[in-house]
């Protein structure tokens, strides 16, 4: 995965794919897993850490979307990955033909 080919993934979406497009276009580092996982070992986890933020009262922007991405997928596979600058980090779920972003 490039940096232009992620750039352009995250054309559509609201405020966490905004911000970690300017943060790529900015200079971001950023890595993307190459093995993908099953979204339905992925869905649980990150439903949980939902829960928590959302009980802590911190807001994820992103991640009620990705969870419910990754449940309706199923088994299909996903890979993660990464972006991070120098005061924000997201967390990138990939699938073949989109990408769900959430700040961490």
């Amino acid at each position: 995965m490039n940096r232009d080919r992620l750039i352009n993934l995250l054309a559509a979406g609201g405020e966490a794919f905004r911000e970690c497009r300017l943060a790529l276009a900015g200079g971001a580092s950023f890595a993307v897993r190459t093995k993908p996982l099953p979204a339905d070992e992925l869905a649980p986890t990150y439903a949980a850490r939902l829960e928590i933020t959302e009980a802590a009262g911190l807001d994820r922007q992103g991640m009620a979307a990705a969870v419910e991405v990754l449940k309706a997928l199923g088994d299909g596979e996903v890979c993660l990955g990464e972006v991070v600058a120098p005061r924000q980090r997201f967390l990138l779920f990939l699938l073949a033909d989109r990408v769900c972003c959430t700040d961490r």
